[in-house]
């Protein structure tokens, strides 16, 4: 991540003569609960400490929030169930390719910013509606 959950610069990827310091997301839905696991290399440990001290201050609400911006924007590997897609109308898929494409053409649009602000959906809206 480039930016910290305050718009920050948070890591070194904009410096061309330095390894990036990348993080790893993985999200796997349950039946009655989801798991979300962000990852680093433990050298890289000092870039994303301040990274999960926000993260788990944040509340639940924030947090999914969160979540809902840093996929499209940051996710390249990423896979939805067709029914779930499915369910979204055209405006809502135009508007998440609109949001993952941003980041092929300019590496840090301003959606990077705020990953706290609002989002066009909520991806996990179906978890929601289960529990």
């Amino acid at each position: 991540m480039e930016f910290d959950l305050s718009g920050k610069p948070a890591s070194s990827i904009t410096k061309t003569d330095e390894i990036a310091q990348l993080l790893m997301l993985n999200v796997i839905p349950e039946k009655e609960q989801m798991i979300v696991l962000f990852s680093w290399l433990k050298e890289h440990e000092e870039t994303y400490k301040k990274f999960r001290e926000e993260l788990l201050s944040l509340s639940a609400g924030q947090q999914l929030q969160l979540l809902n911006n840093i996929i499209p924007t940051y996710c390249e590997n990423v896979v939805f169930s067709p029914n779930f897609i499915d369910t979204w109308d055209k405006s809502k898929i135009e508007e998440y390719e609109r949001k993952f494409h941003s980041t092929l053409r300019n590496p840090f649009p301003p959606e990077k910013r705020n990953l706290l602000a609002k989002s066009f959906a909520n991806l996990f809206e179906d978890m929601e509606k289960d529990s």
